[in-house]
């Protein structure tokens, strides 16, 4: 918590944290979501030097979240889970998945409480539901699990890290390149490291992920993702 205090107020001194939102053709469009983009940096910065890091997915610490994470996908929630439910994998896969963690305090709710449920059945979130949601449609659409087919993730945006934590919890190993703005990288950090993930800056260990050495990379420049992943393609491509 006191490095990710740390790294947070450095990254606004400088002016680092709103690297990405700056640049480029300029439009409507683009203007209405760089601004939002800004004022989400801006509260998660004060709502995480304001308060304890340790509350951060609370909604009265981080509006932020719950406008961007949260509160947007409960009109989904039924629907996801009932499909999660409805799976002959239910009790083996998606069950443990959405078992939400305490890290944070994130707004959860008892699925034991509900109909159809067993009363062991696990506490979850609509946004960690939602997060596994997108591994159960990549199983259907592919019949194979990301964790088990996949030697790099490149997720795009990727919140708090949620889904990142999920999928390593499903027992995967390998290379997971998170890309995002720099202050949403400090608290995927944060958030995974305080799961027990390997987590590094891509940019400050370039000759680990060309190694191939597993874990989760962050990375806030286009550029260096795109480098990455070429070398990544070009050893799969030389291996066959």
């Amino acid at each position: 918590a006191v490095e990710l205090y740390t790294e947070l107020r450095l990254l606004d001194e400088t002016g680092e944290a709103f690297d990405g939102l700056a640049g480029g053709d300029v439009t409507d469009e683009t203007k209405l979501s760089t601004d939002l983009w800004a004022d989400f940096t801006r509260e998660a910065i004060d709502s995480l030097t304001q308060h304890s890091p340790r509350n951060f997915l609370q909604p009265s610490v981080s509006s932020w979240v719950h406008n961007g994470m949260f509160s947007n996908w409960p009109y989904s929630f039924a629907a996801q889970l009932a499909s999660l439910r409805g799976s002959s994998l239910w009790s083996d896969v998606w069950e443990p998945l959405v078992e939400e963690t305490p890290l944070g305090h994130p707004p959860v709710c008892s699925l034991g409480a509900y109909y159809g449920f067993a009363p062991s059945a696990p506490t979850t979130s609509s946004n960690l539901v939602h997060q596994v949601f997108h591994t159960f449609v990549y199983h259907a659409v592919t019949k194979y699990h990301v964790w088990e087919t996949q030697r790099l993730v490149v997720e795009f945006g990727g919140g708090f890290g949620a889904l990142c934590n999920a999928v390593h919890s499903a027992g995967y190993k390998q290379q997971y390149i998170l890309f995002d703005l720099p202050i949403f990288s400090q608290i995927q950090a944060f958030y995974l490291k305080a799961h027990g993930r390997t987590v590094r800056s891509l940019h400050q260990h370039l000759a680990a992920f060309h190694a191939g050495e597993p874990g989760v990379y962050t990375a806030s420049h286009a550029q260096e993702v795109v480098d990455a992943v070429t070398t990544v393609t070009d050893h799969v491509t030389a291996e066959r």
